[in-house]
């Protein structure tokens, strides 16, 4: 990468948040790297999203309750509606110890930011709700080395609210967007008495297909400032 290890520099005609600046800082000078299957576009040069070791990737799992994603899309298309979709996280390489048991679990904080992105309606880590219809002896996973690797993910990576060295797996639903031309039923204020109205115009088949960059994103910011509590990353850069 042609300024890999550099810093925007000060003259940068962008306007960036200064969260946005900080966070970059850290994932850039920090080597912290976050590689997903998106990128970020930052002054005409492909900037893979890098976190030190640690691969942050998000795909949709699943559209209107088909795992065959065009056939889901093609449900919404045949229906005149709008549909929702799951999107999977996992994440690679992650040290062991991160986050506490209480109020800043590693699910906490996730979730946290997660719902921060309108249409999210849940969030699961590993096995997640099904998690319910399982004996504990099968829920259990079974630890095999002193570095903490399990046999199965169940956990999806966090046991007590703290990282365990092994894959972080995690999930989120998407609501279908409201806007559909479908007939509905509102209220109106003005009359007091219930009327028929469709949405017209363009509008979105499935949110869902948006959000896998934008749970990477939020992700690799979570996991950074984990990385910094815990000084895995150094708080002073040259």
């Amino acid at each position: 990468m042609k300024n890999k290890g550099q810093f925007p520099d000060p003259d940068m005609q962008i306007l960036w948040p200064t969260e946005s600046l900080v966070v970059m800082k850290i994932i850039v000078e920090a080597d912290i790297s976050v590689e997903g299957s998106h990128f970020v576009w930052w002054r005409q040069v492909w900037w893979p999203k890098k976190i030190k070791g640690i691969t942050v990737d998000a795909t949709i799992t699943s559209i209107a309750g088909e795992p065959d994603l065009e056939k889901g899309l093609q449900k919404a298309i045949d229906q005149k509606d709008s549909v929702g979709g799951i999107v999977e996280c996992r994440v690679k390489g992650l040290p062991l110890g991160l986050g506490e048991p209480f109020f800043d679990s590693v699910e906490s904080l996730l979730a946290h930011a997660a719902f921060a992105i309108p249409a999210v309606r849940g969030i699961e880590f590993g096995t997640g709700f099904k998690a319910a219809d399982m004996f504990g002896v099968d829920h259990n996973d079974a630890i095999e080395d002193q570095e903490g690797k399990t046999l199965t993910n169940h956990a999806g990576g966090i046991v007590g609210g703290i990282t365990n060295g092994n894959e972080l797996v995690f999930r989120i639903a998407i609501k279908p967007t409201s806007s559909t031309p479908k007939e509905q039923y509102t209220l109106n204020w003005e009359t007091g008495e219930k009327e028929s109205f469709s949405v017209k115009g363009r509008h979105d088949l499935c949110i869902a297909l948006r959000v896998p960059p934008v749970l990477e994103a939020i992700t690799a910011f979570v996991l950074a400032d984990l990385m910094l509590r815990e000084q895995k990353v150094s708080r002073i850069f040259s």
